[in-house]
């Protein structure tokens, strides 16, 4: 495991996982490796395909670890760039198969900052026909190229994907509302992001759901963007 940003769950998880799986997991902290003084990652890569049976990762750019799976045999899981989180997306997907029984037709409202976590959401819902609105204030908008896959999932399944600045538009008649933080992780706009994204607070508007059986899910820490309580 190789975690250059940090991590609480997805580390743990992984670590968890694996234990329970049989396996046995190394963490490979970054300051410690050669890459930390200019090695290839291609030569990083090669080493650890001989020594370990494949490579959990989560860095900052999707092209790290694209790179890695380019001069791996072995497997390699993202764990988490800044572009994409699909470990993530698919936990989510599990979670509301679990709690609704079927995704065909479900409305999924997302609200937060449109990164990773969105972005895996909207592939993940697009592909098993959930209509997703996510809800972002002007400006913060999917990545073209995220969006265009999302869009062609959608196609194929008979869902749709809707980019909006109207919360309520998102809010209305949703079966999933999944609420996330302002702020990826490493990035320094933190107040300006919270400034711009406070008309969209899901504790102000949270209450509108507990009369319908709406499930709520989040991938953030409690009291960042949604009241503990909740």
């Amino acid at each position: 495991m190789i975690f250059e940003k940090k991590s609480t769950r997805t580390r743990n998880s992984f670590h968890a996982a694996a234990t329970a799986l049989g396996a046995q997991s190394f963490y490979l902290r970054p300051d410690e490796l050669q890459l930390s003084r200019g090695e290839p990652i291609r030569d990083t890569a090669r080493i650890i395909d001989r020594y370990f049976d494949g490579l959990y990762i989560r860095t900052f750019g999707q092209e790290i670890v694209e790179e890695f799976a380019q001069y791996m045999k072995n497997p390699v899981i993202n764990a988490l760039t800044a572009l994409e989180h699909p470990c993530q997306g698919l936990t989510d997907l599990v979670t509301i198969k679990e709690k609704k029984g079927d995704f065909k037709g479900l409305k999924v409202c997302y609200a937060g900052d449109v990164y990773n976590v969105c972005h895996s959401l909207m592939i993940g819902s697009a592909m098993f026909g959930m209509d997703i609105y996510v809800a972002a204030p002007k400006g913060y908008n999917p990545d073209p190229e995220i969006l265009r896959i999302a869009n062609e999932h959608a196609a194929v399944s008979g869902s749709k994907v809707v980019i909006t600045q109207d919360f309520d538009e998102a809010l209305k008649d949703a079966d999933v509302v999944y609420g996330n933080t302002w702020h990826s992780m490493g990035e320094n706009e933190e107040q300006k992001r919270k400034n711009e994204s406070k008309n969209l607070c899901l504790t102000k508007l949270i209450n509108k759901l507990w009369k319908k059986l709406v499930k709520m899910l989040s991938s953030c820490t409690a009291c960042l963007d949604i009241a503990e309580k909740i």
